[in-house]
């Protein structure tokens, strides 16, 4: 009776606290599910440089019959210069190898300055056009005292004393007439910043004057650096004017590796006191080059974005596949872009600029952080008593003083409570059905007790999901000013955790050391059937482990795979659970009814808390919507069941064919 009562009262105290919780994830949830506008805008200046400007007109108009309203103009850099014939840049050390007339003029000119390097980067203005550009962006997006001017008969030089960009990362500035071709188009416009080489306050006014002029509306804050330049720091505060000033929406581009956004140090300061809108925008980045062969994975690309991290502007960038023209190049992109904007206004969001802040939204991190450690604190405790069967009443009310202890922990602490979280959850669910499990497996047929432990663990995981939800609830996570770490930790602890207990629970003998158990264990015989278990069940979690949080490391054959269940889910449930989490958990909850070995429930125990831990890192994604991720984890225990059953059934025949083959 006395344990009784502390089980309910454990659990009362759990209800209690989660429903506290429930103005975080309501805000979350509110702030998530009223964002439903995206923007694909058309990446103007990598298609300006490769199709003629006839072809250009055509492909504007075409995308704005699929609801494609807005371009992108970005500033210019030398690559896109040089392929216009405009500029040609060479370092000081390749102009002293070419022995043209023209290079061995520049170097004559260049041979007495005071600054020069074998890496100084050295701009030519070649052609009328080319000399014009430079001497007008050079001067405003670079200190003077950064660079040299030469002028030559011929050419217009500027040398850059110190340079560590490539063609592709050195900026030089806007190019004006893409603002006024946008402006006749009657087209939005997405102005992209690149901020890591930008060191003169000029530029922002010249910004500012592009902004007001042609109704810019979107700033598309882009690059990462290394280090903080002061004088940086302290212009952002003007940018964040102009933002302010023009009603302005700041965008943040995804990184490559999909798991955080692209942030200057610099402008930092700018994103943490914001005053205006912030949405993240995605860029493709085409690591696989698979639109070599078919333009669906850019579709597939823009989907995933959309649906599994939440982004709402999209910048397309036209495919370059080998052996194909620019022209059928930019129709491959069209197509990928046409069947994602039916597809997301099928799915329910429309093409409209962003009119709501994903970012607006504050919570009470520091309440919501100390009511769930409270609720951790508690879970632990009552593990505690399922696995030793000692009830702790005591220490379970004081755990009602994490609250103001953590209400007085210095803030920079409170970004390692969803870690914590992450990794201790899982294992209160495991510990819980690894008791029932235990306690009612000799009560129940196989079909009752399957469906009690997936009733459980479904209930279950969905509640840690609505804590974990609450832990990483507030616009600091989105705008990765606060950041999710410890992957890898969270989703192998719990793993590791199993190993133990399921020792704890279903091996552990009365009278016995840990060490005799150990003996014993050594000695038993195991079958071939049990090694081949032993083998795949290891190769599963190696792979699981290795393979997570990196998008750069997936197989054909598993892309294939996610984009046929993307074809029917939308929302695509993580492979990893229904093909081996719940493979395993309905495998450990059947051998453990029907093998002698302790050996085969034990390896499936362990597969089991893959599935834990993997829904658990499904709530860790800080981009992705709440709802998304409760249907993703439902999807994923529908599929599982039926991968499930038939695991059970191929038990069924191998468990009947080694009795057979005992007998005989």
């Amino acid at each position: 009776m006395k344990n009784k009562t502390y089980c309910l009262f454990t659990w009362c105290m759990i209800v209690v606290l989660c429903f506290a919780l429930l103005p975080t994830v309501f805000a979350r949830f509110r702030a998530e599910t009223t964002n439903q506008h995206v923007v694909v805008s058309y990446l103007l200046d990598e298609n300006n440089t490769c199709l003629p400007l006839q072809q250009m007109d055509a492909f504007i108009e075409k995308y704005q019959s699929i609801g494609v309203n807005t371009l992108t103009i970005q500033e210019k850099s030398l690559s896109a210069l040089e392929n216009k014939g405009l500029v040609k840049s060479v370092t000081y050390s390749e102009l002293l190898q070419d022995l043209d007339d023209e290079s061995m003029a520049v170097a004559a000119a260049l041979e007495n300055a005071p600054r020069i390097a074998p890496s100084s980067l050295i701009l030519m203005g070649k052609r009328d056009a080319g000399k014009a550009f430079l001497t007008k962006a050079v001067p405003l997006r670079y200190a003077a005292d950064t660079y040299g001017f030469y002028q030559l008969d011929t050419l217009d030089v500027f040398c850059f004393w110190e340079n560590s960009f490539s063609p592709d990362e050195f900026f030089v500035g806007y190019d004006e007439s893409e603002f006024q071709y946008a402006a006749q188009k009657n087209m939005a416009i997405s102005m992209c910043f690149v901020g890591r080489t930008y060191d003169n306050a000029a530029y922002l006014e010249e910004m500012n004057r592009l902004i007001q002029t042609y109704h810019v509306q979107y700033l598309n804050l882009k690059g990462e650096n290394t280090a903080v330049k002061e004088n940086n720091r302290k212009q952002s505060a003007r940018l964040a004017e102009i933002l302010q000033e023009n009603n302005m929406t700041l965008l943040l581009t995804e990184t490559k590796n999909q798991i955080s956004n692209q942030m200057p140090a610099d402008f930092a300061d700018m994103i943490k006191n914001r005053a205006y809108p912030v949405a993240r925008a995605f860029e493709t980045n085409d690591f696989r080059k698979e639109d070599a062969t078919q333009f669906s994975f850019r579709y597939y690309q823009f989907l995933n974005s959309l649906i599994d991290r939440n982004l709402r502007f999209f910048h397309v960038t036209r495919i370059n596949a080998p052996g194909k023209t620019a022209y059928e190049s930019a129709e491959d992109t069209f197509e990928a872009t046409k069947r994602f904007t039916e597809k997301l206004q099928a799915s329910g969001y429309t093409l409209q600029p962003i009119a709501t802040d994903y970012a607006d939204y504050s919570v009470n991190t520091k309440l919501s952080s100390g009511i769930l450690l409270t609720i951790l604190g508690i879970c632990m405790l009552y593990m505690v008593y399922l696995v030793f069967g000692k009830p702790l009443p005591i220490l379970t009310i004081c755990m009602l003083l994490a609250i103001p202890f953590t209400l007085i922990v210095p803030d920079n602490y409170l970004a390692l409570y969803p870690s914590v979280f992450a990794a201790l959850f899982p294992c209160f669910l495991i510990t819980v059905v690894f008791w029932t499990v235990r306690r009612v497996r000799n009560r129940f047929g196989t079909l009752v007790l399957l469906t009690i432990v997936f009733g459980e663990s479904l209930i279950g995981l969905c509640l840690v999901g609505y804590l974990q939800g609450a832990a990483l609830a507030g616009a600091d996570y989105y705008l990765n000013i606060m950041v999710f770490r410890g992957t890898k930790l969270a989703l192998l602890f719990p793993i590791l955790y199993s190993i133990p207990l399921y020792y704890w629970m279903f091996i552990k003998k009365d009278g016995c050391t840990i060490w005799q158990d150990i003996k014993k264990l050594a000695k038993a015989k195991i079958s071939v059937y049990q090694i081949g278990i032993i083998a795949i069940v290891a190769l599963a979690l190696a792979i699981y482990i290795l393979r997570s949080g990196s998008v750069q490391q997936i197989s054909s054959m598993e892309y294939t795979l996610r984009n046929r269940i993307t074809d029917i889910f939308t929302i695509r449930p993580r492979t990893k659970e229904f093909l081996i989490g719940y493979p395993c958990l309905f495998l450990f909850v059947y051998s453990s009814k029907k093998a002698k070995s302790v050996w085969v429930p034990f390896l499936f125990a362990a597969g089991s808390a893959l599935l834990f831990a993997s829904v658990m890192n499904s709530f860790c994604h800080v981009f992705t919507n709440l709802a998304t991720i409760y249907l993703r984890t439902v999807y994923g225990a529908a599929v599982g069941v039926l991968f499930g059953s038939i695991a059970i059934a191929l038990a069924y025949l191998i468990f009947r064919c080694i009795r057979h083959n005992q007998k005989l």
